[in-house]
């Protein structure tokens, strides 16, 4: 945007009002204060000019320009990046919502007749927010003062602002009606309504729905709309994605073995982030057969990962940015962080005690109903509110321990633990397994292995049975050893053709569940044999001459 630089100079000159502010810049080491060395801070005073203007008509704020004579200073240009920093810091971390300046280097005519190097912020007036320090101050700008807006005009801004309404109905300014899929959207409302055809226009059914709204003669995208259908919301709200980490110790130090960022409409999120717990290695299922049939130790129950997927994406707190939710995958278990603490009075203590939970997003809890999870069959989102219970009953069961949880900041962090019968047959089944085996088999096996390392290759029966002999195992020990290796599946019978001789024979060959067994106990195995010990003696005797 160019700037006259007359017009501006003549504003200055008939001093500050309702849309001009004028700011010296006084360096003491690396810091910088606006109007005196023994001022407050910087950020914290831009900050109140920027919201008073923005929640009022915008306007403008110049820094490097005394306001007592309205005579440019100027600002040293090696400062240039540290008051540049600044001044975006005070906008993005100290006005809530953060507000986005347009900052313009300008030189001006300062009195001595050289040009003064001076920053020109311009501060967009604010359509659909009302912003607030990060101390919670409310201000308007009347002349050249700002002013904490009374209470009943704030109430008023508010309410024309839609900001009395929840995020999720909020129109996203920076999308179209275009930017919602129409394949995802016509999914949706067929599966909801039988009779449903497809509309030539969609306005009137997504308003009408909570998708979209109306807003200064224009249709925006809602929230909801973005976060359900649009085919990239983190486009449009940068930080509606999940982030997923495994660590294979306990702490979160960084030292990932798995990452990944899980983006997309929020029921694909929930998809993706449920089928990425599932095939995690930290989340084994164990069979384990015994005389009373077969048993299945799990590590966490669908239901209860499914739940917490659920709760964490869908009850966050969309207007807090720069934060997502992260979902992290430990040994022993698993942490849900998702932005924004419990919703207006409930309490950690409220939901352990089974009180009807009171949702932030209630119409994006109330869409999330109407869609079937693949992994549990039952809806994302249940209506009795006793979701969180039985995750806390059936983790309880698995691992003993209840589920955490906790608020850390303004966060909200929910902990469950890994059941730790899983981790436990498993060993207790290798172990099992190893002793069920007997040396002799142990023997056979390891023989095979030897001589069928290659893939698709094989040995005859017979000579297998040679080499077990030369061991000390006779034909009888042979045949009942071989025999449990094949009922066990570790080793395979097939028949095999001798096209030089022309005739058949019996071959082995391990199976794959062989090889498994043989890796899993490698210490149980002879890899070597015994080093020769031979003396002087000995060797002369080899001698052949």
């Amino acid at each position: 945007m160019t700037i006259n630089i007359d017009i501006l100079m003549a504003s200055i000159s008939a001093g500050e009002d309702t849309e001009l502010e004028l700011k010296e810049v006084v360096f003491k080491g690396k810091r910088f204060f606006l109007g005196s060395a023994s001022g407050g801070g910087a950020a914290a005073s831009l900050a109140e000019e920027m919201v008073s203007m923005a929640n009022t008509s915008g306007g403008r704020i110049v820094l490097g320009v005394r306001d007592s004579d309205r005579v440019p200073i100027g600002i040293d240009p090696d400062k240039r990046e540290l008051v540049e920093g600044v001044v975006v810091g005070a906008a993005s971390e100290n006005c809530v919502p953060s507000i986005a300046p347009r900052l313009n280097w300008e030189f001006l005519p300062g009195n001595d007749g050289e040009s003064k190097l001076c920053l020109i912020v311009e501060i967009p007036a604010s359509r659909f927010d009302v912003h607030q320090t990060k101390s919670g101050k409310y201000l308007e700008r009347i002349g050249s003062h700002k002013r904490l807006i009374p209470a009943e005009r704030l109430a008023r801004l508010l309410s024309s602002r839609r900001l009395t309404s929840p995020v999720e109905e909020r129109p996203v300014l920076n999308a179209k009606l275009t930017d919602l899929d129409e394949v995802r959207l016509s999914k949706y409302f067929r599966s909801r309504f039988s009779d449903w055809e497809t509309p030539e226009d969609w306005q009137e059914t997504l308003v009408s729905h909570k998708l979209a709204v109306v807003s200064d003669d224009q249709v925006h995208p809602t929230y909801l709309g973005i976060l359900l259908f649009a085919e990239q919301p983190d486009v449009f709200i940068p930080d509606a994605y999940v982030d997923m980490a495994l660590y294979e110790h306990d702490e979160p130090d960084g030292n990932t073995s798995d990452t990944q960022r899980i983006v997309g409409p929020i029921p694909e999120q929930i998809e993706q982030a449920l089928a990425w717990l599932r095939i995690s290695p930290l989340n084994p299922t164990v069979s384990v057969k015994d005389g009373d049939g077969r048993h299945d130790y799990i590590t966490y129950s669908d239901f209860a990962l499914q739940e917490a997927v659920v709760n964490a994406i869908a009850h966050r707190d969309y207007e807090i940015r720069g934060s997502q939710v992260i979902i992290r995958m430990f040994p022993d278990r698993v942490e849900f962080q998702n932005p924004g603490a419990l919703h207006d009075s409930l309490t950690i203590e409220n939901l352990y005690a089974g009180c009807q939970p009171m949702r932030r997003n209630q119409l994006l809890a109330g869409y999330l109903r109407n869609y079937k999870s693949p992994v549990t069959g039952s809806s994302y989102m249940e209506a009795r509110g006793e979701g969180f219970l039985n995750l806390v009953r059936t983790s309880e069961r698995i691992s003993g321990r209840q589920p955490v949880l906790e608020r850390i900041g303004e966060a909200t962090k929910l902990t469950i633990f890994g059941g730790v019968a899983a981790k436990e047959a498993m060993k207790s089944e290798e172990a099992s397994v190893g002793e069920e085996l007997s040396d002799n088999e142990i023997m056979v096996l390891t023989l095979l292995a030897g001589e069928t390392a290659m893939p698709g290759s094989h040995m005859a029966v017979e000579t297998l049975k040679r080499d077990a002999k030369k061991e000390g195992l006779e034909n009888l020990g042979f045949a009942l050893a071989y025999r449990r290796l094949e009922r066990k599946g570790l080793v395979e019978t097939g028949t095999e053709e001798d096209e030089r001789d022309d005739y058949q024979y019996q071959s082995a060959t391990v199976t794959s569940d062989g090889w498994d067994w043989l890796e899993a106990h490698e210490s149980l195995l002879k890899l070597r044999g015994a080093e020769a010990d031979l003396g002087d003696e000995e060797l002369e005797d080899d001698i052949p001459f």
